[in-house]
């Protein structure tokens, strides 16, 4: 809770106000710690409040539409939902990692988690989002070492901001 304490600096969020201000239709923020996700004791956005709710009212107040995020630096792959309370419409948080290692080990088993829409995928993993635009959709997939899909999530853009 310590406001001190920063993600970002001044540079950094004066670069993204501005890009959340170009029109866009779709905006893929990249963070190397999980936004959404709440209920694990990791490094995430979470453990800086003030600085999430300060890039969430930043999305709000840029009236910035069809943001979500991909994440990483969990070891484990998931899918998270944050409902339409901070900005006007759910914010998804698509989390793959790692490549190279996987916490396999059942003393890192799944905590409680209200955002969470799959369970963590705890093998190696990678994440590929496609962007359909004539459909108005994209998806997200979580793939296995092999490439084989093992979760799958489609959002349309209307349920992101993006009529």
């Amino acid at each position: 809770p310590d406001k001190t304490q920063t993600m970002l600096g001044a540079a950094q969020w004066d670069w993204l106000a501005r890009e959340l201000r170009k029109p866009a239709e779709l905006r893929v923020i990249v963070s190397s710690l999980q936004v959404v996700a709440e209920g694990h004791g990791w490094e995430a956005w979470r453990i800086l409040p003030a600085e999430r709710e300060k890039l969430y009212g930043l999305i709000a107040k840029t009236r910035a539409k069809g943001v979500v995020f991909l994440s990483g630096d969990r070891h484990v792959a998931a899918i998270y939902r944050q409902p339409a309370d901070v900005v006007p419409y759910p914010i998804y948080d698509f989390t793959s990692s790692s490549l190279n290692l996987a916490f396999l080990d059942s003393k890192y088993s799944d905590l409680p988690h209200p955002t969470r829409l799959t369970d963590t995928f705890r093998p190696e993993n990678f994440g590929l989002m496609s962007v359909d635009w004539a459909g108005r959709s994209l998806t997200v997939e979580i793939k296995d070492k092999t490439g084989a899909t093992v979760q799958t999530q489609t959002v349309p853009f209307a349920e992101i901001g993006v009529r």
